[in-house]
């Protein structure tokens, strides 16, 4: 028999609105509050809630909603959010699609840095640099660089070539297209 870590997963349904239902809502009120707390610290930022509870009858329930850290600091952080511009607000405001957006904006530039990061290891090991360029004179290092220059405008004249040549056949394919497809 496995023993279970963790707690048990809680199945989302309506609780009625009873004594139990005012417990479990003081309950998850209190976890919520908890979780509030720790975003507060290990993000520094600033953070209210505000939580309505169960209305069952005037006698027990109470309209005034739940405030913590406090009605004054609650406010005062729900003010400031309204002062500032829409365009600020906007910049402010986390929801899951921005949470998604900024998410995948950063993937994307780590996704490009490690993909640099391996194509510099890839030409390291196709061309290693060789130990014995690090005794060249100034001379030998501009003779070879001169040399690399040299080469490196066959492979130009040869990406040129390859990208006409790759374009008339497009363009014999589209022509021929067209003549296949006039009636």
């Amino acid at each position: 028999m496995q023993k279970q870590m963790g707690r048990a997963k809680i199945t989302i349904k309506w609780i009625p609105r009873d004594t139990s239902g005012n417990m479990t809502f003081m309950k998850r009120k209190k976890g919520l509050k908890k979780k509030v707390e720790e975003l507060s610290i290990l993000c520094g930022v600033e953070v209210c809630m505000v939580c309505f509870g169960p209305q069952m009858d005037q006698q027990t329930a109470s309209d005034h909603p739940h405030v913590w850290p406090g009605k004054s600091k609650a406010l005062e952080i729900v003010e400031r959010y309204r002062s500032l511009s829409k365009e600020e607000q906007e910049n402010k405001k986390l929801d899951n699609s921005s949470f998604l957006e900024q998410r995948i904006k950063k993937l994307k530039v780590e996704l490009s840095i490690k993909r640099k990061e391996n194509r510099e290891l890839e030409m390291e090991s196709v061309y290693p640099w060789d130990s014995c360029l690090n005794f060249f004179t100034d001379e030998q290092l501009k003779d070879l660089v001169d040399y690399i220059d040299i080469r490196l405008e066959t492979v130009y004249d040869r990406i040129n070539f390859l990208s006409r040549h790759e374009r008339e056949i497009y363009n014999g394919v589209e022509s021929d297209m067209v003549g296949f497809c006039s009636f």
